[in-house]
């Protein structure tokens, strides 16, 4: 009979599941910690609920108005789909909903889940990985729990109204695509997408995204084309990402861009800092 052995590790907030063959309840010592065999069903369900009442919650972000948070567990479940076993446990990753003393589940995952982001008090972002250059993002509002898919790129980055969002990419080509709240399954309203240079080149990681305080604007910063050098790029978004600013820039490792105002610009990297108006 296959039997479930639970393994706690040092840092006790995760767990590891192995299946055994074994005749009797036992313990024994792997790296150190303490392994339990479980030999009953019912036992079994003891030691289930016993494990998901003492798992740690992670990630946990609360609403801007502070009345709701949010956060990843984990939690162990039986495997009712795997009818060759008698017993076969998975992980699955749940997000719950805090509001008050009130708590539920409003959406089950699994380890690829990475991170929350709350848009505003009502909509809370679920981020996943999906793979190579691949992270998906539901939005789901807490209030009715309509659910909104997107899959952009990586490195979601909201303007502050939360209407629009760049992302990166990478491999193959690299750059930014932007989306705006109505685009799903992967329609862009700008992408700047550039050729990698034959020889490798640092400055294909340097693209970094800034977006206005009003939400108006966007700047990015990215390799130039045919050129190892760094350029600044300004966007009018009410004007259809009409390019409103381009020029080039010293540094070659970004390592913050913020606006000052509506029309300044403060580039800092390379152990320097640039401050561009236009």
């Amino acid at each position: 009979m296959n039997q479930l052995i639970n393994y706690q590790d040092a840092t006790e907030q995760f767990f590891l599941d192995y299946y055994e063959q074994s005749d009797q309840s036992a313990e024994t010592k792997v790296l150190g910690e303490t392994v339990t065999y479980i030999q009953s069903e019912k036992e079994q369900q003891e030691h289930l609920r016993s494990r998901n009442q003492n798992l740690k919650s992670i990630s946990l972000e609360f609403s801007p108005n502070k009345s709701k948070s949010a956060f990843f567990q984990e939690k162990v479940i039986k495997d009712s789909t795997n009818a060759s076993r008698d017993a076969d446990y998975v992980s699955e990753t749940v997000v719950v909903l805090q509001q008050g003393n009130k708590t539920e589940e409003i959406f089950k995952g699994d380890f690829h889940l990475s991170n929350l982001e709350w848009l505003n008090d009502r909509e809370l972002v679920i981020y996943r990985s999906c793979g190579t250059e691949c992270m998906t993002a539901a939005i789901i509002d807490t209030e009715t729990r309509l659910l909104q898919d997107m899959s952009l790129g990586v490195g979601y980055t909201w303007s502050p109204n939360k209407q629009y969002v760049a992302v990166h990419h990478y491999s193959y080509k690299y750059g930014i695509s932007v989306a705006d709240r109505g685009n799903e399954y992967g329609r862009r309203l700008l992408e700047i997408r550039r050729d990698h240079p034959d020889v490798g080149s640092g400055l294909t990681d340097q693209t970094t995204v800034g977006w206005s305080p009003d939400s108006s604007k966007l700047a990015v910063v990215i390799r130039k084309e045919n050129e190892e050098k760094l350029e600044l790029l300004v966007y009018a978004i009410e004007r259809q990402f009409t390019l409103l600013h381009q020029q080039d820039i010293e540094q070659t490792d970004i390592t913050n861009l913020t606006w000052e105002g509506e029309k300044n610009i403060l580039i800092m990297g390379s152990g320097m800092s640039s401050n561009i108006s236009f």
